[in-house]
């Protein structure tokens, strides 16, 4: 399994390498039908292939459930109410809906938290902690790891939000403060995102599970994929000449980034020293 990984990672960053780049040339190769399907679904399939490795088939089955279906139930309040992510909002041309959510949304969902909470695992395995269990730890240990789950993937939403609004993916029907985006939406993520990752972190709290072996380079995937979203993402920010924004979110994004990847070459590196 970790050679398909692998093999996925490398294409996925090869098609958003040519995404980017030809955004620099203005070329929007997201038009093409094909190229935007395979830009669409690589990140999925990696997901999928990158949690049952690192969680099994039964729990990664279970995080993907939750997290799909709760992204689609708090969507679906949004569309019809404005609510849950403050305002009322649209989304454009998409035929493939689940009810009136877009299913590409719907699977993004999935994504986008799956990603948050595996460079928040990612933190602990490097400094060789475990996650809190029923075991060895208060319940209480859990809050600080949901919370950080939320800050992570309300960042990704933060940078990408106003980029999407201008290539016209979806539309804020009354704007908003930030970069015409409401601000509540970003409590929506966050608010969508603890829910997901807490009820997922009691259940492992309450059932941990056993300690497998695991190649660390492939857990630090996720970390790779999150820097190679604010790289795309600035891009895409420069060429709507939202330049603050990418400013913005390349602050958030990169230090969160440039911490994992400085934590998991400190752990190789005791791990050599360990063996000589």
């Amino acid at each position: 399994m970790q050679k398909w990984i692998w093999k996925l990672f490398y294409l996925l960053i090869a098609v958003i390498l040519t995404h980017s780049v030809g955004l620099l040339f203005g070329i929007h190769l997201s038009q093409n039908l094909v190229f935007h399907f395979v830009l669409l679904i690589l990140p999925i399939l990696l997901v999928i292939l990158h949690a049952i490795y690192t969680l099994g088939i039964g729990r990664s089955l279970f995080f993907i459930i939750i997290a799909s279906g709760i992204g689609w139930l708090m969507e679906t309040e949004g569309l019809k109410y404005g609510t849950i992510f403050g305002g009322r909002y649209i989304y454009e041309g998409n035929p493939l809906t689940i009810g009136i959510v877009p299913l590409a949304v719907i699977l993004y969902w999935g994504v986008f938290i799956y990603t948050g909470y595996s460079i928040v695992c990612a933190f602990f395995y490097w400094r060789h902690k475990k996650k809190p269990n029923k075991k060895n730890n208060p319940i209480f240990q859990i809050l600080p790891l949901v919370l950080l789950d939320g800050v992570i993937v309300t960042v990704i939403d933060l940078f990408m939000d106003p980029i999407q609004v201008k290539a016209g993916t979806w539309q804020w029907l009354d704007g908003g403060i930030y970069f015409g985006v409401p601000l509540g939406n970003f409590f929506g993520w966050f608010l969508t995102t603890i829910i997901v990752t807490g009820i997922f972190r009691f259940m492992e709290y309450l059932l941990p599970a056993k300690d497998d072996a695991q190649d660390p380079s492939v857990l630090i995937l996720p970390t790779i994929a999150y820097g190679m979203l604010a790289i795309s993402f600035s891009i895409s920010a420069i060429q709507y000449r939202l330049y603050s924004l990418a400013i913005i979110g390349l602050f958030l994004m990169v230090p969160i980034v440039i911490t994992n990847l400085y934590l998991y070459l400190k752990y190789n590196k005791l791990k050599r020293n360990r063996r000589f």
